[in-house]
């Protein structure tokens, strides 16, 4: 862990002595205003991000419950499951990528719907299959499939450049403090009622989400 934590280190030093302030101070005189946050949220889009953020905060953390449901629950060795668990992290790192090039050149709305629908089913689909062919891909799509980049996309598009701060400040406030909550509620869930009944409740969460998405309007700058 510490030889892994080495380059993190190097590059927040890099980070630290090379990353400056603009010049200009305009940094410095965006202060937080409640009115200013108020005023944002009035848009439509902003106000719809805002309530998808907090409805997917709920299933946060889901990802670091794989590997005990692979190794518990389906009996796996320790490496299959990590194999299974790197390969869906690595579908979550070339997934932004792709869903970044493609909210550019298409409506960003029908993309999130797609992408929300099918997470939705495949959490609930996690309980049905135990094969490892049929896990392997579908643990590369849960990751893959990643629409926080869309939804940020949107964000960035919808608010005025003065508000920018405000907004992301309080999409990152939403997402981790309710998603702190996140994990101690699936716990129990597994922990009562098994994972079978968890994964319906991820499932449920991210369908929820589709309601606040179906608000959302593509405006581009």
């Amino acid at each position: 862990m510490a030889i892994v934590a080495v380059p993190a280190l190097f590059a927040s030093v890099v980070l630290l002595l090379l990353v400056k302030e603009s010049g200009d101070g305009s940094s410095r005189s965006r202060v937080f205003s409640m009115r200013s946050l108020m005023n944002a949220l009035r848009n439509r889009n902003i106000l719809a991000v805002s309530a998808l953020r907090s409805v997917m905060a709920f299933r946060m953390g889901i990802r670091a419950f794989i590997p005990l449901y692979l190794i518990n629950a389906l009996g796996m060795a320790t490496g299959l499951s990590s194999t299974l668990y790197s390969l869906m992290i690595f579908g979550g790192v070339v997934g932004p990528f792709f869903w970044g090039y493609l909210s550019e050149r298409m409506d960003r709305r029908p993309l999130v719907i797609g992408i929300m629908a099918a997470q939705s089913a495949l959490f609930y689909s996690l309980q049905l299959f135990e094969k490892v062919l049929i896990l392997a891909p579908l643990l590369f799509l849960i990751g893959f499939l990643a629409q926080t980049v869309v939804m940020q996309s949107i964000l960035a598009d919808s608010a005025e450049k003065e508000q920018l701060d405000h907004v992301f400040g309080f999409y990152y406030t939403l997402g981790f403090t309710l998603g702190s909550l996140s994990s101690i509620i699936f716990a129990y869930i597994v922990e009562i009622l098994g994972f079978e009944y968890g994964f319906t409740y991820i499932s449920a969460i991210t369908a929820i989400c589709l309601i606040p998405a179906l608000f959302l309007r593509d405006v581009r700058p």
